[in-house]
């Protein structure tokens, strides 16, 4: 059940599509679309990995007052492109990896930090059930495995060091 409101929308349900990866071609996703105008519920691909590349099944994606700036056109300039899908500041666990990737491997919990050249900015970010992470694995942070600190670093962007 996805609840929404003006900005964001939050998946009750999550458990229930947990082992569905494989099986689900397409999934919904929040998007921006024009300055004002509330995010749109869409289809998106199901991401697959690039040989360098993360996907990410994305546990909790903060709100954070860019997102907003996004919206209300302050900001809007610093999107890669629109639409886009908005959700910059990630927490979830690696659902797949390229055949490059060494770092990580499905299952581990990880962080995004917020960047102008990452998911929810340059490109499609974490207000969708699977995330796709390109050539930004320098900056994706093992998480710590309690839920307190993964809320933390979820609402807003913080260092790393606060753990």
């Amino acid at each position: 059940m996805l609840i929404a409101d003006r900005y964001f929308a939050v998946d009750r349900h999550r458990d229930a599509r947990a082992g569905h990866r494989k099986a689900q071609k397409q999934m919904k996703a929040w998007q921006f679309t024009a300055i004002d105008e509330p995010l749109a519920l869409v289809n998106s691909n199901d991401p697959e990995p690039g040989p360098d590349d993360i996907v990410i099944d994305t546990g909790a994606v903060g709100l954070c007052h860019s997102d907003i700036g996004f919206m209300d056109g302050t900001i809007t300039a610093l999107l890669g492109h629109v639409p886009i899908i908005l959700g910059h500041e990630i927490v979830g666990t690696v659902a797949a990896v390229g055949s490059n990737v060494t770092e990580f491997v499905q299952g581990d919990r990880i962080g995004i930090p917020a960047t102008t050249d990452g998911p929810g900015t340059a490109i499609n970010g974490g207000y969708e059930d699977f995330a796709d992470v390109r050539e930004l694995r320098h900056r994706i942070h093992s998480a710590p495995h309690h839920a307190d600190a993964l809320q933390r670093w979820a609402a807003d962007a913080v260092r790393l060091d606060q753990f």
